[in-house]
C-alpha cells in the first residue's frame, strides 16, 4: 500500500492507493472514523460481483445476526433510481469491522456509516463520458454533505468503477478519479483519509497519478 499525503492549507484527507489484502489493517478507520464507501450498482442493484459483493455480505450477515437487513430494505426503496443516478443509504446494523463464515474458514469484512449508490452506464450509452463524470461530481458532492453533518474524520472507501463487467477503458476512468478527487479536495474543507481501492496491477499507475497531479496543482 502507498500513501500520498496532501500539504493542508485546508485541513485535506490522505489519499491512499490500495488492493486490500487485509481489512483488519483498517480497523481503527472502520471502527472510529465516519466511513463511507462507493458501491457501483447496475440498474438492477443486483448483487453479487465488484463493489456489489461487498454490500452483498453485509446484507447476509446482518441476516445472519439479526434475521432481516436494514440496508436490503433501504436498498429496495431505491431500486427505481434511472442509470447514472446516484443514492445515499446508511450501511448495514453491524460493526464497523465484522467476521462471518465463508467457506471453511472465518472472513473479515467491513461495514459504513453510509454506501453511496452509483447506478453505473454501459460504455455505449450517449455522452458516456460527461454522464460518468457528472455521476461521480454527484456522488462526491452527497459524499461530502453527509460528512459535514457529523464530527468524525472521514474514511471514504473508492472502488473504481465499471472496468471489470461494464468494460470501461482504464485509460478514461483513472484519470478522470484522479482529476475529481483533486477537485474535490481543493473545494470542500474535510479531515481523514480517502482510500482507492484497485488491483494491484492497477495500483501503482494510479499512485504515480495523484502523484503527478498532486504536483501539479502545488498541493
Amino acid at each position: 500500500m502507498i500513501t500520498i499525503k496532501l500539504e493542508p492549507l485546508l485541513k485535506r484527507p490522505e489519499i491512499s492507493v490500495s488492493s486490500i489484502k487485509n481489512w483488519a489493517d483498517w480497523k481503527k478507520e472502520l471502527i472510529s472514523d465516519f466511513t463511507v464507501f462507493l458501491h457501483s450498482a447496475n440498474y438492477r442493484f443486483s448483487l453479487g460481483s465488484g463493489s456489489s459483493y461487498l454490500v452483498k455480505q453485509i446484507i447476509d450477515a446482518e441476516k445472519a445476526m439479526h434475521g432481516k437487513s436494514a440496508l436490503e430494505k433501504e436498498i429496495q426503496k431505491i431500486k427505481k433510481t434511472p442509470v447514472c443516478g446516484v443514492q445515499i443509504t446508511n450501511g448495514g446494523n453491524l460493526p464497523g469491522l465484522f467476521q462471518c463464515q465463508r467457506d471453511d474458514s472465518i472472513k473479515q469484512y467491513p461495514n459504513f456509516n453510509k454506501i453511496v449508490h452509483c447506478i453505473i452506464p454501459g460504455p455505449r450509452i450517449t455522452d458516456f463520458e460527461v454522464k460518468v463524470k457528472e455521476m461521480l461530481s454527484e456522488a462526491f458532492s452527497r459524499t461530502a454533505d453527509a460528512y459535514k453533518e457529523q464530527d468524525k474524520e472521514l474514511f471514504f472507501v473508492l472502488p473504481v468503477i465499471g472496468f471489470n463487467n461494464f468494460g470501461y477503458p482504464v485509460d478514461f476512468i483513472l484519470p478522470l478519479y484522479a482529476r475529481l478527487i483533486k477537485e474535490w479536495i481543493k473545494e470542500e474543507q474535510m479531515k481523514g483519509h480517502i482510500l482507492i481501492w484497485l488491483n494491484e496491477a492497477l495500483s501503482e499507475k494510479m499512485r504515480l497519478m495523484m502523484g503527478e497531479i498532486n504536483v501539479k496543482a502545488q498541493l
